[in-house]
């Protein structure tokens, strides 16, 4: 079960600092209403991401032995997706070829929403790779519905519990609402070397995430 619990930290890590679902919280957070948008948005990727994991890990949990070909190719896949992000990443770094907007086109209407289209938008920003990162460690693990639960709880605290904390600290202080405003300027600002040095800690994570499982169960 400990592999389990440490690829799902992983995940949960992964999804709390993806760069496009964390530019999404702050523009969001940066419009009128912060505290019930941000909430909301949060709101919404605790639905999807854990339903995501809880329904795999009904329907397919531990049916793929970690020895079988099935198996090793899904490590060979988090291997492949966390070299990709590091690429991503690296790509990043390189100076745009195009002057960078104040705030990128996807993110501007985030700021005029209401709590139930902030709901549907963090749907929509949502990250995705660590449950389904997450869904195919479920496949691959047989601990049953205890460990499997005890694995996604600690795939929410992180994924769900460190925005949802950005959310309730910057709302119960007017010091930390006005760091926050500064911050978003300066975090949009630098938004791409901010996604480059995520993505590249990110990929490394998740593949060296999967090279441990790898050498482990040999």
């Amino acid at each position: 079960m400990g592999e389990l619990v440490r690829t799902l930290l992983i995940c949960g890590l992964v999804s709390a600092f993806e760069p496009f679902t964390i530019g999404g919280l702050l523009i969001v957070m940066s419009g009128a209403r912060p505290g019930p948008n941000g909430r909301a948005f949060v709101a919404a990727g605790f639905v999807v991401q854990t339903s995501i994991l809880v329904v795999a890990g009904l329907l397919v949990g531990g049916l793929v032995s970690e020895d079988s070909g099935v198996g090793r190719s899904f490590l060979g896949l988090r291997i492949a997706l966390g070299v990709a992000l590091v690429v991503v990443g690296l790509r990043l770094r390189r100076p745009s070829s195009k002057p960078a907007e104040e705030v990128p086109a996807v993110f501007a209407r985030l700021q005029q929403l209401t709590p139930r289209t902030s709901f549907v938008a963090g749907a929509l920003f949502c990250d995705y790779q660590g449950p389904i990162v997450g869904a195919v460690a479920l496949a691959a693990t047989d601990v049953g519905t205890g460990g499997q639960l005890v694995a996604i709880a600690g795939y929410t605290l992180l994924a769900t519990g460190l925005p949802l904390t950005l959310v309730m600290v910057t709302e119960r202080s007017a010091a930390m609402r006005l760091r926050f405003e500064r911050g978003v300027g300066t975090v949009m600002a630098r938004r791409r070397a901010i996604g480059s040095w995520l993505a590249i800690g990110i990929g490394v994570l998740v593949a060296f995430d999967a090279i441990i499982t790898w050498v482990t169960s040999r």
